[in-house]
């Protein structure tokens, strides 16, 4: 500015395309106009009862990408934090048992194993289904709000899994499995289009989907850390590892507590 020079600030806003240029005397400054505050949740929320989308993803990338990939932190200092804020002490005791049951699934995601799918379907039923029974049996928690339902590995890739409020079709897949295999084939106008058709990004996946991208994705990113250099894996939306993996938790998440799916393109 002191210099003269024109300046365009741009790119920090996502895909809402803000661009604005910056001319001493004549335009406003940068600070002008006061920027918003991140937005941060509860632990709680975040942790055991999300009620939207953003709860998810949130969930999926600032905590357990972190769990899993990240750095070996301690939970259990985010745990006491949130305890002397007053959150409930029920549920911060069922969270110390959740991260201490971490440590194994991260074992088995860094091992030479050849088995690999294995620790990923070990990971998916810790986060999905051992830990949302662990949160149904806080009964108190459930009386105001619908309770989660506890996913299952086996029967979602075979077709028989059904979630709460849907009913069965004839082949044996749930409802909303049908009702996303049509919405997957179904053109921009509404006609009918072949498999494959549409953006990938902006597909809404299914819950079979969602499972396979988990995997897929859990064991892309365990074997960048398993042939190194990496260590640890941090979340940037231009990796397609941990997008996908973002993606396919955070709508596994929702698909457990009833809240609506998001395609890759609403996720980044």
């Amino acid at each position: 500015m002191a210099a003269q020079v024109p300046l365009v600030e741009s790119g920090t806003a996502g895909y809402l395309g803000q661009v604005q240029p910056l001319l001493k005397d004549n335009t406003e400054c940068f600070d002008c106009i006061p920027k918003p505050t991140p937005k941060t949740y509860p632990v709680c929320t975040i942790r055991s009862t999300p009620s939207q989308p953003i709860h998810c993803i949130v969930w999926s990338k600032s905590y357990l990408l972190g769990q899993l990939f990240g750095e070996d932190e301690d939970a259990i200092g985010e745990l006491d934090a949130a305890e002397q804020r007053g959150e409930n002490a029920q549920e911060i005791a069922t969270l110390r048992q959740e991260a201490q049951a971490f440590n194994n699934v991260r074992a088995a995601l860094r091992t030479t194993s050849p088995d690999i799918r294995n620790a990923a379907k070990l990971a998916f039923q810790k986060v999905y289904n051992a830990d949302i029974n662990n949160l149904l049996v806080m009964a108190d928690m459930w009386k105001s709000r619908a309770p989660p339902v506890p996913l299952d590995f086996d029967t979602i890739l075979d077709g028989t899994f059904v979630l709460r409020g849907e009913g069965t079709s004839k082949d044996g897949g749930s409802a909303t499995e049908q009702a996303d295999r049509m919405t997957l084939n179904a053109g921009v106008n509404g006609s009918m289009a072949p498999n494959g058709a549409g953006l990938r990004d902006q597909r809404t996946l299914s819950l079979k989907d969602n499972v396979e991208l988990f995997v897929d994705s859990v064991n892309r990113l365990a074997a960048r850390l398993r042939s190194g250099p990496e260590t640890t894996i941090s979340f940037d939306k231009d990796d397609d590892d941990t997008l996908d993996f973002v993606t396919a938790a955070s709508n596994l998440r929702s698909a457990a507590y009833g809240i609506n799916r998001q395609t890759r393109w609403e996720v980044k």
